[in-house]
């Protein structure tokens, strides 16, 4: 008995809008989608408003409080219980028929003074957002750095993987000529197994090309957000300014004044001497004013 098997083989013909993965875009399109993709950066604007919360918070502290307090209670009829005085006088209600019972109160609480605890915690808070800010510049300035490192790694590999495709339409060029000259007799058959091993090596680099392409523009994806992001074709060179050359202390200096990181390390350090400052004030006496009135049928 014989078997007989049958592929079929399908081939469906795409447009170019879906072949086409990828859309180039410039280095600043990229910087802007990434900035604006970030979920690092929207966790920080995040943390940003929570703390601009919590500054509201600390303020409100020293305001003082208003409450309103009310209550509502229906009972059943009962019978009055009254007692007789005198004669000129009508008998004592001692238990009154009273079904809706109503009771409300309104009270005040106003701190006068803290011991300097609430002022030092406010200020704690400003500081901690005041650090946050500079996470947040910190923050994009690194994503700004990592954006244009992956754009130009994306251009080079781009170009290397052009040179070496060029490397390998060579190598084949050559091995096709060479295998002509040996049909020819005019060469020994080891420079046609020479040249074919030449062309092999044309067409691993190339495929290693192509592989750190394919890398590059992932991570490029990956910083933007945008799933078809690539490198546009790179416009001709054009070597950038020189600045004006500065010594090392004055490069130090600079750092140390304008490097967002250490600006937000220094209003974490002082945030922290506030609360120090906070706990200290617990110790201290506590001023405030509380007043409060009531009222309610029956009593």
């Amino acid at each position: 008995m014989t078997y007989r098997v049958v592929f079929l083989l399908s081939c469906v013909l795409l447009p170019d809008s879906v072949l086409a993965q990828t859309t180039p875009i410039t280095l600043e399109e990229a910087i802007r989608q990434g900035l604006a993709n970030s979920q690092r950066l929207a966790e920080l604007d995040a943390r940003a408003q929570a703390a601009d919360y919590a500054v509201a918070g600390r303020h409100a502290a020293d305001l003082p409080i208003v409450s309103a307090q009310g209550g509502y209670t229906r009972t059943n009829h009962v019978e009055e219980f009254s007692v007789p005085t005198t004669i000129s006088r009508p008998p004592q209600v001692l238990y009154p028929d009273i079904p809706d019972n109503v009771r409300t109160r309104l009270d005040l609480q106003w701190p006068i003074y803290t011991g300097g605890r609430t002022d030092a915690l406010e200020r704690a808070a400003r500081a901690e957002r005041s650090a946050i800010t500079k996470d947040v510049d910190a923050a994009r300035a690194d994503l700004r750095l990592e954006i244009t490192r992956a754009y130009w790694a994306v251009v080079t590999a781009e170009e290397a993987e052009a040179v070496l495709q060029r490397a390998l339409e060579t190598a084949n060029a050559h091995v096709a000529d060479v295998r002509s000259r040996l049909a020819s007799g005019l060469i020994p058959p080891n420079e046609v197994a020479s040249a074919e091993a030449q062309a092999a090596h044309e067409r691993l680099l190339a495929i290693e090309a192509s592989n750190q392409r394919g890398i590059a523009e992932a991570d490029l994806q990956r910083l933007t957000g945008n799933d078809r992001a690539t490198a546009a074709p790179a416009a001709p060179y054009a070597p950038p300014t020189v600045p004006e050359v500065q010594t090392v202390p004055d490069l130090i200096a600079a750092a140390l004044k304008a490097r967002p990181e250490r600006q937000a390390l220094e209003d974490r350090v002082a945030a922290s001497m506030e609360r120090v400052t906070a706990a200290a004030g617990a110790a201290r006496p506590q001023v405030a004013i509380g007043g409060g009135y009531d009222y309610a049928r029956p009593n």
